[in-house]
């Protein structure tokens, strides 16, 4: 009656529902033997239909069967259902049945995706190493079956990884794999407010070993909005999984999800959300609507210069003249603000001129210059720039100069040559600022899983 433009709902989960319910449209014949779904009859009543008792996951169907085109394709997929942990804010928590399919038959649906070439294959599993053994057959094999093309998605719970599991990944291909971690938050406080299990000290061990490595790309999660997470409890929370150097730091806001827990302590916390689906949080005790406009503008040049991964050394090198690393992305955003005040966005020139021009109000001379070395480093890592940003004005002579290394070799458009004042590769590498003239070869057919050019350096001062 609330909502007369909808006509019928499905309950639970949808494969048998689905398939009975196009059947019926089809064959034009009543809905009244269809379990799993709520539908309104001719007369304006509502009829609720019994929910269906939950598929065996070894009998879902491989909807893939029939797909012809996989290429370029990103395919979702599941290899579980449920989730062992009851985080209160997630409506995996509500139902308590965690089922798995067959690893066996796993393996052979991957085949599928590995023989096709598929883009990227993302489980959907809530939590895809809470059974140890099904976890490792299956990284196992896509590790024996690398097709060099096919990558792999997974959401993990990175403090239950073990020795053996690392040692699995470590001997993966660049980029078979991402991880997606969520932290959430740090504040032990907040962490059990929300019936979350986590040992901190076990997770940031584990992302540092794997990172070791430099072949798997970790996305790391943060929520802000959670219980006892007020500005400076978020500010440590933030800079916790920052120095866990993740390649992604995603800085998410808590919805209140109707059938949660949360949703029903949400006055216990002071939590007032928006009242129209995702239901995200506008306020809670802790965090006025202030402070969640202030990490609303974070999240955006957070993304911009962080996420992106096109700032990388610049970024870091600027990170050591501010307090925090939360200090700088507030520093930065209101830097942006003031700048784009009209609400557009910056063109990608723009977003390199955004980031000299605020570096400038914090660094010395000398720091400067090395920064702009290493923002100029980033700028061809990625692209072969015809059109450089004004705050690298462009230097004939020095152009030129750097032409000819390449000798009796013409470089195509996929090539460059740049001159560096400083050895952007040792910072990148050790952490070490050496001042002199680098040479450094850049090569945009031959890309790592970051989309970086390969590089090689011709010359260096000594």
């Amino acid at each position: 009656k609330e909502n007369p433009a909808i006509t019928g709902i499905m309950m639970g989960e949808g494969e048998r529902t689905l398939t009975e319910l196009c059947t019926s449209f089809e064959q034009e014949s009543s809905l009244e033997k269809i379990d799993g779904i709520s539908y309104r009859r001719g007369d304006g009543t509502v009829a609720v239909q019994p929910l269906r008792s939950l598929l065996p996951m070894d009998e879902l169907p491989f909807c893939y069967a029939n797909l012809q085109d996989f290429e370029h394709r990103i395919i979702y997929y599941e290899s579980s259902r449920g989730c062992p942990f009851s985080c209160s804010y997630c409506l995996s928590s509500v139902d308590k049945h965690l089922r798995f399919r067959n690893t066996e038959l796993v393996l052979t649906d991957l085949k599928v995706f590995l023989d096709n070439k598929v883009a990227l294959v993302k489980f959907v599993d809530r939590t895809f190493n809470c059974n140890r053994e099904h976890s490792r057959k299956i990284l196992s094999f896509i590790r024996d079956n690398d097709n060099g093309i096919t990558s792999f998605h997974f959401e993990i719970a990175a403090d239950i990884l073990e020795d053996e599991d690392i040692r699995i990944m470590n001997s993966l291909r660049p980029g078979l794999i991402q991880l997606e971690i969520g932290v959430q938050s740090t504040n032990q406080y907040t962490i059990k407010a929300i019936h979350r299990v986590m040992n901190l000290d076990k997770l940031r061990n584990n992302v540092t070993a794997i990172r070791k490595c430099r072949n798997i790309h970790m996305h790391l999660d943060l929520i802000a909005g959670l219980p006892y997470e007020d500005i400076n409890s978020f500010r440590k929370s933030f800079n916790d999984i920052y120095d866990m150097k993740p390649d992604n730091l995603q800085l998410g806001f808590l919805k209140l999800l109707h059938g949660s827990l949360m949703r029903e302590e949400k006055d216990k916390y002071g939590i007032v959300a928006r009242d129209i689906p995702p239901y995200e949080v506008l306020y809670t005790k802790y965090l006025s609507y202030d402070d969640i406009l202030k990490l609303k503008q974070v999240e955006k040049v957070l993304d911009m210069y962080y996420n992106s991964n096109m700032f990388v050394l610049s970024v870091r090198y600027l990170s050591g003249s501010f307090d925090d690393s939360f200090a700088m992305y507030e520093m930065l955003s209101e830097c942006f603000e003031r700048r784009y005040s009209d609400g557009s966005l910056p063109s990608r020139n723009g977003k390199f001129e955004l980031l000299y021009d605020f570096a400038g109000d914090y660094l010395n001379e000398h720091d400067m210059m090395v920064f702009g070395e290493l923002l100029r480093f980033d700028m061809y890592l990625r692209d072969n720039v015809k059109s450089l940003p004004e705050c690298f004005a462009f230097n004939k002579d020095e152009s030129l100069r750097a032409k000819k290394y390449s000798g009796e070799h013409k470089l195509t458009k996929a090539e460059h040559i740049e001159i560096f004042k400083i050895n952007p590769v040792e910072y990148r590498d050790n952490g070490n600022v050496v001042c002199g003239d680098t040479v450094i070869y850049f090569d945009y057919l031959i890309r790592d899983y970051d989309n970086n050019a390969t590089i090689k350096i011709l010359e260096e001062t000594k």
